[in-house]
């Protein structure tokens, strides 16, 4: 059995982030020199990204540690002999964030634990989730909007999770959301939570106006709890960004492929948004176990070779909504610890769709053709981007001119195919209908880039060799 027992019990004031610890230990046998006391403060369901999670922003982390109460070697017990009792109380001030992530103290616990002199050893410990005092009858949280990052046409449902922070059960809710400064979408909400429960559900879809190649936003806001006013009005609204799937001009892509040390790992395949695969290359092992198992081999079906350089045209039949989507069998992408691969996808115009390299287990890149695109007025076109010399020799000037829009700003970028080495100008003002600009390639090294405009208009992307 354990030489001391530890019990605790917490209490935080929701209002004021207060929270009161009483923690009590006593000793059944004799524990050499002096102990510690350690109080830590643990958070559940952060979300973020997470390497090798395949969720983008979205992946949920549990059991951080956000802080050590008693410091960080925790605080001195001097009497440690059999028999001894001690009740000790600690009050702490909740922080509304930790690092610019936001604390939710419903979502906290607490870990105790009392180790020996040299800091190593646990000699017991418990986890105590606290109670509560809420002094707010009706209150709503709209507490996560998860990001979609890339949605594939003018069609959205967005999922929302709100909670009860109110003292009273919550059975009514009025829910409202936008996309960007669109037209203003209602739903009534009825079911039943206690206090802190959680709703998570997915809003009735809605049309909507996108712009392609800058952020777009979901608003949603929560009012009349139970019917009554909400008493607090700081936690009713969220919003999140997304961004709409780059467009294909033309119903032929070509995929561009480089493999890394391990050619074998990859498999990638472009689906319609049926699910109906269209294109698939690479280690069909992979592609059917779903990558990150580490049993693939060279000798596997469609294994690439090490180092390969693939080239495949695809013939998309007809409009709507793609997913290219690749797989790695170690886990470790196309770049960077065992060479530099990449992907790139292009039109037959020359416009490149999207580009990577750096990535997990799993790599999606939604793009879209024809009628999912939301139009744009005065939407570009490649000639409107003229860049050289081309192939470009390290250290000599790389000229781009670009025939753009009456003040309007613009963003240049010069950047990798594995997207490891990225110059750029941003927020340049373009004040007539011709920009002539220039990047230095003296420190850069030799390979494929890609140079890009983003104005108000949307993108071009133009393919760049350096050579050495």
């Amino acid at each position: 059995s354990a030489l001391v027992n530890v019990a605790a019990e917490a209490t935080v004031d929701y209002e004021t982030n207060e929270i009161e610890i009483l923690v009590e230990f006593y000793y059944t046998g004799n524990v050499n020199a002096t102990n510690f006391l350690n109080v830590a403060v643990l958070q559940n369901r952060v979300y973020g990204p997470q390497t090798g999670g395949n969720e983008g922003v979205n992946y949920e982390h549990n059991h951080l540690l956000r802080d050590m109460i008693t410091g960080q070697w925790g605080d001195p017990i001097y009497v440690t002999g059999q028999g001894h009792f001690e009740a000790r109380t600690f009050t702490y001030q909740l922080p509304a964030e930790y690092r610019e992530v936001p604390f939710d103290s419903p979502n906290m616990e607490l870990v105790i634990f009392i180790t020996e002199a040299s800091h190593q050893q646990i000699l017991n410990g418990v986890s105590v989730f606290p109670d509560f005092t809420v002094q707010n009858a009706h209150d709503a949280n709209a507490l996560l909007l998860p990001s979609p990052e890339i949605i594939c046409g003018d069609y959205i449902a967005p999922s929302f999770t709100f909670r009860n922070d109110g003292n009273q059960p919550l059975s009514a809710l009025e829910i409202e959301y936008r996309i960007n400064e669109g037209v203003t979408h209602t739903y009534n909400w009825t079911g039943y939570l206690n206090t802190f429960d959680t709703e998570e559900m997915t809003l009735p879809g809605i049309n909507f106006d996108g712009i392609l190649g800058e952020d777009n936003y979901i608003h949603v806001s929560v009012h009349q709890p139970n019917d009554q006013g909400d008493e607090n009005y700081d936690n009713n609204e969220i919003s999140t960004a997304f961004q709409m799937a780059p467009p294909s001009a033309t119903d032929v892509v070509f995929l561009e492929l480089k493999t890394d040390a391990f050619g074998f790992d990859i498999f990638w395949e472009i689906t319609d948004e049926n699910g109906w695969v269209i294109a698939t290359g690479g280690n069909e092992n992979v592609g059917e176990n779903g990558g990150g198992t580490q049993t693939g081999s060279p000798s596997d079906p469609g294994a690439y070779g090490d180092n390969q350089t693939i080239s495949e045209q695809i013939q998309l039949p007809g409009d709507g909504c793609y997913n290219f989507r690749i797989l790695d069998d170690y886990g470790d992408g196309l770049c960077c610890q065992y060479g530099y691969g990449f992907y790139y996808l292009q039109d037959a115009d020359g416009n490149i769709i999207f580009t990577g390299g750096e990535f997990g287990i799993e790599k999606n890149e939604p793009f879209a053709y024809g009628e999912p695109i939301t139009a744009l007025d005065n939407a570009l076109a490649l000639e409107d981007l003229l860049v050289y010399p081309n192939p470009v020799v390290s250290g000599d000037h790389l000229y781009f001119e670009f025939s753009g829009l009456s003040e309007s700003v613009t963003t240049f970028e010069l950047l990798s195919t594995d997207q490891r080495i990225r110059v750029v100008s941003e927020g340049v003002s373009v004040h007539n209908e011709q920009y002539k600009g220039v990047f230095e390639t003296t420190n850069l090294p030799s390979g494929v880039y890609f140079l890009k405009v983003q104005t108000p208009q949307g993108i071009l992307t133009r393919k760049v060799i350096l050579l050495r």
